[in-house]
């Protein structure tokens, strides 16, 4: 890293470490960028409009979950939201990974924001860890609500702005995608490495 990838991190909000080189290793093989040389003269060129650098929403402290009789039951419920969290993190991460040199995210109550996707548009994006059996029923339901429910209460003055996303980790069977689009949700997934959908990023 350099002066010249220097305002390459800034774009992102990140700094020159670890993360950071990550980042910009990451962004060899977009661009036809071939490698490291490549990605100097791209810094330096200015040809391109970088990201503006991300400024994250501040994320409402979680309230404690309430007090349970059955000890047992309560350890094993926290282990199963442990485990399910670490997936929807990791969902969340792999996501951030696949777009960040494209477009600004953000975040807050809901998952990520991406700014300027088509335009003045923004794309709202909830993660849900699968949509199969009535676990997955469970969560392709909360994931309509909980999107409608953030675009009302995040974006009040632009809700008309605020396009909706679904994301999972693999293709859904074609009945959630028809659901999603029917109440105006997009459905995106991952196909191997590729981030695939009912929208191109």
């Amino acid at each position: 890293m350099n002066d010249r990838t220097e305002k390459l991190l800034r774009a992102l909000g990140k700094t020159s470490h670890a993360e950071g080189a990550m980042a910009l290793a990451r962004l060899i093989g977009q661009h036809n960028l071939r490698h490291s040389f490549d990605l100097d003269v791209y810094a330096a060129s200015g040809s391109r409009k970088f990201p503006t650098p991300q400024k994250r929403s501040r994320v409402r402290a979680q309230r404690p979950v309430g007090w349970k009789d059955e000890e047992d039951g309560y350890a094993s419920l926290s282990k199963k939201r442990i485990r399910v969290r670490r997936i929807h993190n990791a969902l969340v991460n792999r996501f951030a990974r696949a777009v960040e040199w494209k477009f600004r995210l953000l975040e807050s109550e809901f998952d990520v924001v991406l700014d300027e996707w088509r335009g003045n548009r923004k794309l709202l994006v909830e993660a849900k860890t699968g949509t199969e059996g009535p676990a997955g029923r469970t969560q392709l339901r909360q994931a309509i609500g909980q999107l409608h429910d953030y675009r009302w209460r995040a974006f009040p003055d632009d809700a008309q702005g605020i396009d909706l996303a679904l994301l999972v980790p693999s293709r859904p069977d074609e009945e959630v995608i028809s659901l999603s689009k029917s109440v105006g949700i997009e459905t995106l997934w991952f196909d191997k490495k590729a981030l695939k959908g009912t929208v191109s990023l």
